[in-house]
This record gives structure tokens, sequence and C-alpha cells, in this order.
């Protein structure tokens, strides 16, 4: 039973974590399009910027060090 619940939190885990990728990507590809909306005179924009890229590669980067990069789920988020 124990070996179970484990499975079903490792699951769960991957799939938060899925989820928070996918989110963290489209949050750098938002900001990413105001900064380039925007005039270069706006430090807090560029900052932004470059705050939620760092976020989503530091979620990539627990996804790759889950083996989670190479699934099926992970890929689908890429087909819009």
């Amino acid at each position: 039973m124990a070996k179970n619940k484990k499975r079903k939190l490792h699951k769960e885990y991957d799939e938060k974590l899925l989820q928070l990728s996918k989110q963290t990507h489209d949050n750098w590809k938002l900001a990413e399009h105001l900064y380039q909306l925007s005039d270069d005179t706006n430090n807090a924009v560029a900052f932004n910027e470059q705050r939620t890229k760092a976020m989503y590669y530091f979620v990539l980067r627990e996804v790759r060090y889950q083996n989670l990069a190479s699934s099926p789920k992970y890929m689908r988020r890429f087909q819009y």
C-alpha cells in the first residue's frame, strides 16, 4: 500500500511540474513580447522579462532532472 501511495505522489508531482513548466513558459513568452513592444528605457519591463526567463529555465532544469523532458506529456505542451 505504501508503494501505491508513493507512486501516486510521484505522479501528482510530475503533473504539477509539467503544469508549472507550461505556465512559466507562457509567462516568459508574454514578458518577452511586452519587452519587445516597450521602449528600451523601461528597466522594470526588462527586469521582469529576465526574471520570468530565469524562472522558466529553473523549472526546465527540474523537468530534465526528473527525465520528463522526453515524455510525450512534456512535448505536447508545444503543440498549440
